[in-house]
């Protein structure tokens, strides 16, 4: 379905990584260099907060780690613990700081008001919120300031998509 492509310098060496998503889990997989790496050969290491945020963890070329993450919607691969899409240190998806879990939370409760519009934009702002928590280049209170404009954002557009539907509903 969709393919991520990273070519990157760590510690020295030149990596052509691949992240290809499929129609199933069976046909996903993440390639290194020429080599293929099946999800079914990965081992699953993390699968926290509904299957939003999953680890997995594999070898390739004769023993080298790596982990394939992912984060909601988004895809990030490891190797020798940086991060190929950032070039920084990789930060573990399942130490996220106690603080985050307020804001997935009010973002989460979003969904409780019902309805395909809320679900979803709950689903999307505890993504947003996720990525923004692990990100290894931001300080803590930027990030705190991205997830309160994530959680503003995320209820103004749940209000206003809903009132528009309800509009559009009762015109009929």
């Amino acid at each position: 379905m969709g393919k991520k492509i990273w070519n990157v310098r760590i510690d020295g060496e030149a990596y052509n990584v691949v992240y290809s998503s499929g129609l199933s889990f069976k046909k996903s997989y993440v390639e290194i260099n020429g080599e293929k790496i099946p999800f079914n050969d990965m081992k699953r290491t993390v699968n926290k907060y509904w299957g939003m945020l999953q680890e997995y963890e594999f070898t390739f070329q004769g023993g080298k780690e790596g982990k394939m993450i992912q984060a909601g919607s988004g895809q990030d691969v490891v190797i020798n613990g940086i991060s190929v899409a950032t070039g920084y240190d990789y930060v573990p998806v399942d130490k996220l700081p106690k603080w985050s879990y307020i804001f997935l939370v009010l973002n989460a409760a979003i969904a409780l008001l019902g309805g395909a519009i809320p679900v979803g934009m709950a689903f999307l702002g505890v993504s947003w919120t996720m990525s923004m928590v692990i990100n290894p280049r931001s300080s803590t209170g930027a990030k705190v300031l991205q997830c309160i404009g994530v959680l503003a954002a995320v209820v103004a557009i749940t209000l206003a998509l809903s009132f528009a539907f309800t509009i559009f509903i009762y015109s009929l």
